[in-house]
């Protein structure tokens, strides 16, 4: 129940690893005073170790900005308005989740529309990104993944426009700009 208030707040990423990090030591607490009870203090410190292996490889595996994705369109089917700019400024591990929503079956036209504005802007800054010709060394499984997700999608009516007012997209009388939100907006 915290975890989904959070969600919808805000300052997800964090949290969610705080909440993941809170249930591996929950656990090593609850291990200590199992170990304590059957006098076999000692086996403590292998356990620990474990224990961080394996907080480790859940770390890489969960993704904490497709779970943002998916709150926040959950909300937004609920009734509570799309934070679009919030979802721009999303790192590029929430693009497969992004366009998942975007293409479901029997999703409401208001919220595919802003989900089409958000990854035109994104596919707008991978292209610019890949102007630059990165070096091998920056090569990104989460960015590899999101160029794979958004191949062959369809977003024309959703194009970029940059002016005075830097970048935005404009969709029925609704205006998207670019920019990710500050946390002080």
């Amino acid at each position: 129940m915290c975890l989904d208030i959070t969600l919808a707040i805000g300052g997800l990423g964090l949290l969610a690893t705080t909440f993941r990090s809170g249930k591996w030591l929950r656990f090593r607490m609850l291990d200590y005073i199992v170990l304590q009870l059957i006098r076999r203090e000692q086996y403590f410190g292998g356990l620990l170790l474990l224990t961080t292996f394996g907080f480790a490889l859940t770390f890489g595996v969960l993704n904490a900005d497709g779970l943002i994705v998916r709150q926040n369109v959950a909300r937004a089917r609920a009734g509570v308005e799309l934070d679009s700019r919030y979802l721009i400024g999303l790192s590029d591990d929430a693009l497969p989740v992004l366009v998942a929503e975007y293409q479901l079956p029997g999703q409401p036209e208001s919220i595919r529309k802003q989900l089409g504005a958000v990854l035109s802007c994104r596919l707008y800054a991978i292209a610019k990104a890949d102007q630059q010709q990165p070096a091998w060394q920056s090569y990104h499984l989460g960015e590899a993944a999101a160029r794979q997700a958004v191949q062959g999608l369809d977003l024309s009516s959703f194009a970029v426009q940059t002016g005075s007012q830097g970048m935005h997209v404009l969709y029925e009388q609704e205006e998207l700009n670019c920019y990710p939100k500050r946390s002080l907006d």
